[in-house]
């Protein structure tokens, strides 16, 4: 049996479980093609159904970075301070990025785009000085300049997925189970004609992504990093769109179902502002793969999407960079 179908019925054993344990038949076989979980549900954007042959995994993509040698230098040692992430008063706003773009040309595949930004990416164990993980944004200095539908790439450095499926196969098997998750492949990337190996290019979490799994893609999104819906913990997290007037109510009503001491009071009021179906399947493949950093196991590395149709939450993986470990990181209770 080659890898790729070591992975497919990996990917479909798991999925099975899931499906048995939400009361539901397997919508497949080993031998059979899984969900299609790209399929678009409404438009996701002008042109950003040209991006899919960038996550192709039957490819790897060819990434070729060039820019100022002393731009290189500065982008690359730029870090956090710990202190600033974790010390005091961690918990009331979110982590504020050291990061900052420089200007650099990239080549994909043979495709040349020049005057893109480009920046360093990373919360603390991923950060590397050597093999950065990077973030490409095509429209930060010419406006609306993208790349087959594309604003943004996100590809990430691999420091914690040595075996480099961690991430793929942590997204599609969260995708398997009907949980909205990024897409992923693999890209070959160099710098300055220097050889940085392999990293994972992988879909970022924003609303051409979100348009392929909601029917209205113009609710808040919120980044959790190290957030909770308790106190003291609320203030992490981070709107990624509606950033002048983001849906903090939805968080809110979370928090306050959460804080209820009548079992079933509680029980109904996340019913009402959870879809809790969703977040049962995401907090399983949580578990099964032991994403010990994911929001089971450590309040870290999620989305939720404020879903303006109906008004419930959605849980998003992220960070999956660390899966199938020992142990796991706990059954809901």
């Amino acid at each position: 049996m080659t890898t790729v179908s070591r992975n497919a019925a990996l990917v479909w054993a798991m999925a099975t479980v899931l499906a048995t344990a939400c009361g539901e038949p397997p919508a497949t076989t080993p031998d059979a093609e899984l969900p299609d979980a790209a399929a678009p549900a409404v438009d996701a954007g002008p042109g950003y159904e040209a991006a899919d042959w960038l996550f192709d995994d039957t490819h790897v993509l060819t990434v070729e970075l060039t820019l100022a040698p002393a731009d290189w230098d500065a982008l690359r040692t730029q870090s956090r301070n710990v202190l600033s992430v974790l010390g005091e008063g961690c918990g009331e706003a979110p982590a504020v990025s050291p990061f900052t773009y420089v200007p650099a040309t990239i080549t994909i595949d043979g495709a040349t785009t020049a005057q893109v930004g480009l920046r360093k990416k990373g919360f603390l164990g991923s950060l590397d000085p050597i093999r950065p993980s990077l973030i490409v944004d095509f429209d930060r200095y010419v406006d609306g300049q993208a790349f087959s539908g594309l604003r943004k790439l996100t590809l990430n450095n691999n420091k914690q997925d040595p075996g480099l499926v961690d991430q793929c196969l942590g997204y599609q098997l969260f995708a398997a189970a009907g949980v909205p998750a990024p897409r992923c492949t693999f890209a070959a990337v160099s710098v300055n004609g220097e050889d940085l190996g392999v990293y994972t290019h992988v879909e970022r979490v924003e609303p051409p992504m979100l348009a392929r799994h909601f029917a209205d893609a113009s609710g808040t999104l919120f980044e959790g990093t190290l957030s909770d819906f308790r106190d003291g913990w609320m203030g992490t997290f981070e709107p990624k769109t509606n950033e002048g007037a983001p849906d903090v109510a939805a968080l809110e009503r979370v928090r306050a179902a959460l804080a209820l001491a009548d079992d079933d009071a509680m029980a109904a009021a996340v019913e009402a502002a959870v879809d809790v179906d969703r977040f049962l399947r995401f907090w399983a493949i949580e578990t099964m793969t032991a994403h010990w950093d994911g929001y089971a196991g450590n309040d870290n590395n999620f989305f939720v999407y404020a879903d303006p149709t109906g008004g419930k939450l959605t849980f998003l993986p992220w960070g999956t960079d660390q899966l199938f470990g020992p142990g796991s990181p706990g059954i809901p209770g």
